[in-house]
């Protein structure tokens, strides 16, 4: 589909987000969310402001205990529930895995159950973009458009207008790559120098060390958050990693000051190379500075599993 064609159709694309809710509603039977940590607590809360109510929550076999319990409600074994498939209604209630991770990929194409993707816009957009928003912008998006120079990044672009007119998250599968960064493409690159501007925990470089087989030639990552840069700094030390230089700001093409100012509380996975998941949680507060401006006040917790 050409982007002119797009903009000519998507007025006519149905509100994805309202359908599911009615659906959910239709069908009458208990809404089981799939998965039960940060992003299920989001979809609970946000199926409750448009009131729907959450039953319970659902979990791979590997990841459930009995009598566990999330948000007051129970904690099942995704396998039993899906037996009994005419009972229930699931609801996508994880993040992490939807980069190609198999437990989300494997529930969105599961035709045994009834089930619905992430029935809410993007986490973390600042602006929520619906045909409002596209008609308005349909200029700028062309030329964004335009710039692009492949077939896959053309449909990854329009794919992602679609999951955000219709909240339809196949659409994501439908253009995911795997290893879009460390490929046959960048192979010769491998033993080269590696910039990670948005280096987060160190996931990324966790993947090009191990792709490289450790034989690069130096690391810079460049990590503006506070929090996520001392999680950086304590990854890169237990991994033992040779030549990284970490840089605790962000990377433009001008100098200048960059602000932190959701007051939400995050979850962080950082999963080292020895199987241990270290989970980091970071509320952020910004607080006034004695100089007249505000400065940034984060507290951090973290347990190992």
């Amino acid at each position: 589909m050409s982007f002119e064609n797009f903009l000519n159709e998507f007025s006519a694309m149905t509100d994805g987000v309202n359908l599911i809710d009615d659906k959910i509603k239709i069908r009458g039977l208990p809404v089981i969310i799939f998965g039960a940590g940060e992003m299920a607590k989001w979809v609970t809360e946000n199926l409750s402001e448009r009131g729907i109510n959450v039953d319970g929550y659902a979990v791979d076999a590997e990841f459930f205990k009995p009598d566990k319990k999330f948000l007051d409600r129970p904690v099942y074994n995704f396998a039993e529930l899906r037996a009994q498939p005419e009972r229930y209604v699931f609801v996508l209630g994880m993040e992490d895995e939807m980069q190609g991770g198999s437990r989300a990929v494997n529930f969105l194409r599961d035709e045994q159950i009834i089930s619905y993707p992430l029935p809410i816009n993007l986490k973390g957009s600042s602006e929520k973009i619906g045909a409002e928003f596209i008609a308005d912008n349909r200029d700028a998006f062309a030329q964004t458009y335009d710039l692009l120079a492949d077939e896959l990044s053309r449909r990854t672009m329009i794919n992602f207008l679609k999951l955000k007119l219709t909240a339809d998250w196949t659409l994501n599968l439908d253009v995911f790559k795997p290893a879009p960064y460390f490929n046959v493409l960048t192979e010769k690159f491998s033993h080269g120098a590696f910039v990670d501007c948005g280096a987060y925990c160190g996931d990324t470089i966790a993947r090009f060390v191990n792709w490289s087989c450790g034989r690069y030639e130096k690391i810079f990552a460049f990590e503006p958050d506070a929090a996520n840069f001392s999680a950086l700094e304590n990854f890169v030390r237990a991994e033992d990693y040779r030549d990284v230089s970490l840089f605790n700001c962000g990377v433009w093409h001008e100098k200048g000051t960059i602000y932190f100012e959701r007051q939400i509380e995050r979850i962080r996975d950082c999963r080292n190379t020895h199987g241990e998941t270290r989970r980091r949680f970071a509320r952020r507060e910004r607080e006034p500075h004695q100089n007249g401006n505000s400065r940034q006040r984060t507290q951090r917790f973290e347990r190992r599993d």
